[in-house]
């Protein structure tokens, strides 16, 4: 598989709705403690290292481990035009009510989106569709929906004709996340075809063998 076009991998952490998030910083506690091999141990953190985390690129490499499908996340802004990322920071919360998160960087025009419209909509991207998943991964293009077939559905938000599943939501609540907002979206519709998806693991894109 080719590198990346995501900017950071897993764009996020999973968190559970519920409420507020609640950092420690209770350093009588005992988190592992990280080297720069990206080995994890175990055992007493001394004070002068408690405050330190993992380095970003250890951070990456570790995560990427974990496979995920890949995802556009669609919004439209104040002036109603399409935004789009893409991403795999993305999971379910509830099934009663039908609830879900995406997380965000802060950064991204797609983020701004969806708080101007209080909506989202997750696009998951079939196989075969590792070039729109590249052309939403650069932030820095401006024509990204250029060519690209989308429809409104329930919410507004740019459902993309070519998506496997897509998911329409309104925002519920939106929490800091670090350098990302996690929004967690009441789901209003949603559908699915049938075909295979596109997965995301250490860097590259992939699909699933049988």
């Amino acid at each position: 598989m080719t590198a990346s076009g995501f900017g950071f991998g897993i764009r996020g952490s999973r968190a559970s709705y519920g409420g507020p998030i609640v950092r420690s910083n209770d350093h009588a506690s005992r988190p592992l403690e990280w080297n720069r091999a990206g080995a994890v141990r175990s055992g007493p953190v001394h004070p002068s290292s408690a405050g330190m985390a993992i380095e970003t690129p250890d951070f990456r490499r570790v995560l990427g481990h974990w496979p995920t499908g890949v995802a556009v996340v669609t919004a439209r802004g104040a002036e109603g035009l399409p935004n789009g990322l893409t991403a795999n920071a993305i999971t379910s919360v509830s099934l009663d009510p039908p609830l879900v998160l995406v997380c965000v960087n802060v950064g991204a025009d797609t983020h701004a989106a969806i708080e101007a419209s209080g909506t989202f909509a997750i696009n998951v991207l079939p196989a075969e569709a590792e070039a729109l998943a590249r052309r939403f991964a650069d932030d820095g293009r401006l024509d990204k929906f250029r060519g690209v077939a989308w429809r409104a559905e329930i919410s507004g938000a740019p459902v993309l004709d070519h998506a496997l599943a897509w998911i329409d939501c309104s925002v519920l609540g939106a929490y800091p996340g670090g350098d990302h907002t996690i929004f967690v979206g009441r789901v209003l519709g949603g559908d699915g075809r049938s075909g295979e998806p596109l997965l995301f693991y250490r860097g590259g894109y992939g699909r699933v063998t049988r």
